[in-house]
């Protein structure tokens, strides 16, 4: 999977994140021929400060496809990671 957009907004007390996730996952078959499998996933959302600290994790069971997610932050965030301990 990919984070396709983020987008942060300052609110009068915090921050508003919002997210755009496309989950997928392929098999490869053979040279250049790949396979779209199922998923249904425990997904992992890691979200940083400027000083690459982590401010926010969430984790998330997703199937495949477009999601949106939208987080209300009390610090500003920099940084969002896709699975940022390799799960």
């Amino acid at each position: 999977g990919k984070i396709e957009k983020a987008e942060m907004r300052a609110l009068d007390s915090g921050y508003e994140l919002e997210i755009a996730l496309n989950l997928r996952k392929e098999e490869q078959l053979d040279i250049g021929q790949y396979e779209e499998l199922g998923v249904k996933d425990l997904v992992e959302i890691g979200i940083y400060d400027e000083k690459d600290e982590l401010i926010r994790l969430e984790r998330f069971w997703m199937k495949a496809g477009e999601k949106q997610l939208i987080f209300k932050l009390d610090q500003r965030p920099a940084k969002v990671a896709l699975d940022p301990n390799l799960l």
